[in-house]
């Protein structure tokens, strides 16, 4: 009695300072499992006092504390924080606790994990876990007036007026003791399974021992890799080479294309110029005569308008050359159409015709030889050498 009393005003000291109790494990414990055992005691001992789980290097993991009153105190919690949602785990339940109204998980600020026997973990960061430290004392007084609540919903069943044949208190079993620690021994055991089954569940997979059926797994899965990445340097390699070769190829074809476009071009060339001089030669050969006169060179003569010639005829005497002497014409033209009356008008029905006055051209007009018995008009008469000579000429045709 004097050794509980003594833990109660520690306990109570403690709780007043507003920081947890540490656990200190004997010498002769120093098993993870006989740690576990002692951890669990210590807490039963202690009901609803707050104890620090520190890592090796003095780190506050979580914070644990026993009760007997699980419902009350899973309505402080979610009663005293704001933002938390419930779930169900493995003989227990959890509540996530959050600083805003978005729930995100990856923020999660602290996590309570309830457990059907009484023991309570808080899990989080050193700063959260601090908060909760210094929270606890609201959330004790909360949990109490709902302890409150329930006692007097459920009030325990009284006799009024103890039987006469049971005056005197019923004997006490003789194993009542041993039937206690074996209930005792029962519990501790079922709150250390948990916390292995809790801590096996929040171990990294690395921690995991490999089988020898995942260890052949990966062994395969290994060789696997290693197959395909070796037959994908191969199918590079093979892919390199071929590519290789038709860029080879293409660039001799291309060398090929070149030199026949080129040869083709040059022929094309020469055709292009033979055809040039073949032009030039027709244009070198027509370009006198298509310049114009130069104005040193003397104008062209120009043929006199038609005229009428009046004259006389004279005889001529027979000679030898001449048996016929000319026959006598009456004074006037000697074309028979061309007689002129005295008042200077021709007439109509023996009208000469008037030859058209012909034009001059640029170019120099031919002079074309005329024959002798086709001599013009205006160059025959009585004086004309030339028109002697014609009527010889006939004449002497007539004689032969």
């Amino acid at each position: 009695m004097a050794t509980e009393a003594a833990l109660a005003s520690i306990v109570t000291a403690e709780t007043e300072r507003l920081s947890p109790l540490f656990f200190e494990y004997p010498a002769e414990i120093k098993s993870e499992k006989g740690r576990i055992n002692f951890k669990h005691r210590i807490l039963r001992e202690n009901p609803e006092t707050l104890f620090a789980d520190c890592s090796q290097n003095g780190t506050v993991t979580n914070l644990l504390f026993y009760t007997d009153h699980t419902t009350a105190w899973h309505t402080a919690v979610t009663s005293h924080f704001s933002y938390t949602t419930k779930k169900g785990i493995c003989k227990g339940r959890q509540i996530h606790i959050f600083e805003d109204s978005d729930k995100d998980q990856e923020n999660r600020f602290l996590t309570v994990n309830m457990y059907q026997n009484g023991t309570i973990m808080v899990q989080g960061s050193e700063a959260a876990l601090s908060s909760v430290v210094q929270d606890f004392p609201t959330l004790m007084k909360i949990a109490e007036s709902k302890k409150d609540k329930d006692s007097t919903l459920t009030s325990p069943l009284t006799s009024g007026t103890p039987t006469a044949g049971l005056s005197s208190p019923l004997p006490a079993y003789n194993h009542q003791s041993q039937d206690h620690t074996t209930i005792s021994l029962l519990r501790d055991r079922l709150a250390l399974l948990e916390v292995w089954v809790t801590e096996l569940k929040e171990q990294p997979p690395s921690y995991t021992t490999p089988s020898p059926d995942t260890e052949l797994l990966q062994d395969q899965i290994n060789q696997c890799r290693t197959q395909l990445k070796n037959s994908v340097q191969e199918l590079r390699e093979s892919l390199t080479t071929a590519l290789e070769e038709v860029k080879a190829t293409m660039r001799r074809e291309l060398v090929q294309v070149k030199e026949e476009m080129a040869k083709e071009l040059s022929v094309i060339k020469r055709v292009l110029q033979q055809r040039e001089q073949t032009v030039e030669t027709p244009r070198e050969k027509l370009q006198p005569l298509t310049t114009p006169n130069n104005p040193t060179d003397p104008p062209l003569p120009t043929i006199p308008p038609p005229y009428r010639q009046h004259f006389t005829h004279t005889p001529r005497a027979p000679g030898p050359f001449n048996a016929t002497p000319d026959p006598v014409h009456p004074t006037g033209p000697t074309h028979p159409q061309s007689i002129t009356t005295s008042i200077g008008l021709a007439r109509p029905d023996r009208a000469q015709p008037i030859i058209p006055h012909q034009t001059t051209t640029p170019t120099r007009p031919e002079r074309k030889s005329h024959s002798p018995d086709l001599a013009p008009l205006h160059l025959t008469g009585p004086n004309s050498r030339t028109s002697a000579a014609t009527r010889r000429s006939s004449e002497d045709r007539r004689t032969l």
